[in-house]
């Protein structure tokens, strides 16, 4: 019981709780509001959370001296800073600069911060369990998105439709695909 009891003081609960309300709004906002409407404002509440959550291990890991792959973000980092930089100069000398560049940006730099701070501050059993939480929030995420067209007779469809060729086969659509699971999805299944 004691070392139950010690492990949930260890927890860092607020991390916990911002790293799920991430993921709750990447599944259940991509499945609710981002299907019907790619460009809603909800799209950036998962990276206003991701940004809650690397604020708040900056503020906490004030002179934490022992991080893993420093040198690798750092260089990562640097890497994507200096593509971005050319980008944006060769799309102002272009003259066909607009501010999605700048959000493109941060939607990948933003997660690449934040995985970095979610490996040096969270536990391995903590990642883990945010790992199954995400498999299950976006599995029933994805049966929320397709659910008004989910029957039997379109899931015999789809394995009748059933193509390896893959891309945009006209052929080869069904109603069950979704594009907002399957990159979150291989990247569980990758870690």
């Amino acid at each position: 019981m004691k070392d139950n009891a010690r492990k949930l003081i260890k927890t860092d609960i607020v991390g916990l709780i911002l790293f799920a309300l991430a993921i709750l709004a990447k599944g259940i906002g991509d499945a609710i509001f981002i299907h019907n409407n790619p460009n809603s404002t909800f799209n950036y509440v998962k990276y206003i959370f991701l940004l809650l959550f690397i604020f708040y291990f900056i503020i906490k890991g004030k002179g934490k001296s022992k991080t893993i792959f420093r040198k690798e973000y750092r260089s990562l980092l640097l890497c994507y800073i200096g593509i971005g930089i050319i980008s944006l100069f060769v799309s102002l000398y272009a003259y066909k600069f607009t501010f999605r560049t700048i959000k493109e940006f941060a939607f990948i730099l933003i997660p690449i911060i934040f995985s970095y701070y979610a490996l040096n501050f969270l536990k391995k059993e903590e990642l883990v369990s945010m790992a199954k939480f995400a498999v299950v929030v976006y599995f029933v995420s994805y049966f929320i998105e397709i659910g008004s067209t989910f029957s039997i007779s379109t899931a015999i469809e789809a394995i009748s439709h059933f193509s390896l060729l893959g891309g945009q086969a006209s052929f080869a659509y069904d109603s069950l695909e979704s594009s907002a699971f399957p990159d979150a999805m291989m990247a569980l299944f990758v870690f």
